[in-house]
């Protein structure tokens, strides 16, 4: 945002923009720079739906005495309907994440068995390391030195692959907040039964820990990436990725270039370099 008010302009690579527009005017070019897969479309919007419902029911029974909570609680019919709401909605949300999970899996494995450059299979050590939403140290060095450009230390903005560390650091935090919303809620659902065996302490643990995470991710998503995905410049009104699975020709160029020049060598694109670019 700083950026944008003091008119900052990052000019990206002649080269790499023009090889970008080369392979979106190429099928086989737009096929390989669609970020996201169909299936992975799917699952983020299924997940966007049950987080704002888990939103518009839970919050209005933590707070049960506001005048907004108790609107919202009748918008559903009533507090007995609305936490039936919240609970079937944790439970698809908990069912949904353990498919990911099992896919998650399932790829690991298959790229196990995959050779790497010494011919012998990776491992599943490093079929882990080579996933796409692994944060490696290359991650955290270009992170540093993105920072470094927007405190205007560092001239050149770092450009990153298939995916930024900023958008790895988001799905493992999404990834985190469901284990931990899905374990406490669990526990806090089945109270009567947990505490034959559990401390009452625990379940003032776990109201705390479920209640500080419902507001951080909300605070997250209603403030980050609503404007990352809605109000940035480069995708406004509306980022297409999620929805086509298409990116923004501006922001592949400038934040993706790395992607863009991995997938044109695979394809046999190239675009000669402008000695003056």
């Amino acid at each position: 945002l700083l950026q944008i008010i003091v008119g900052r302009v990052h000019h990206p690579s002649a080269r790499i923009e023009k090889l970008t527009h080369e392979m979106m005017a190429n099928s086989e070019g737009r096929k390989r720079l669609k970020r996201f897969t169909p299936g992975q479309r799917v699952q983020h919007w299924c997940l966007t739906i049950l987080f704002v419902t888990l939103v518009l029911t839970g919050f209005p029974m933590k707070f049960a005495d506001r005048a907004w909570a108790s609107f919202l609680v009748n918008m559903f019919g009533g507090l007995s309907i609305a936490r039936n709401v919240h609970h079937w909605s944790g439970i698809l949300l908990f069912l949904g994440f353990s498919f990911h999970v099992v896919q998650v899996v399932i790829s690991s494995l298959r790229t196990a068995k995959r050779a790497g450059p010494d011919g012998q299979p990776l491992g599943l050590v490093k079929a882990w390391l080579a996933m796409p939403m692994w944060i490696s140290p290359q991650d955290i060095r270009k992170t540093m030195q993105l920072f470094a450009h927007l405190l205007f230390l560092r001239k050149e903005r770092p450009t990153f692959g298939r995916f930024s560390p900023a958008e790895k650091f988001e799905y493992l935090g999404v990834f985190w907040g469901t284990m931990l919303l899905g374990l406490t809620g669990a526990l806090l659902w089945g109270e009567q039964y947990a505490s034959r065996f559990l401390a009452g302490k625990t379940f003032n643990l776990a109201t705390i820990a479920h209640t500080f995470e419902a507001f951080l991710a909300v605070i997250h998503v209603g403030i980050l990436h609503i404007y990352n995905v809605i109000f940035a410049p480069k995708v406004f009104p509306l980022s297409p990725a999620t929805i086509t699975g298409n990116t923004p020709v501006e922001k592949l160029v400038e934040e993706h270039s790395e992607f863009v020049e991995d997938a044109a060598m695979e394809l046999g694109f190239s675009a000669k370099a402008d000695p003056t670019a």
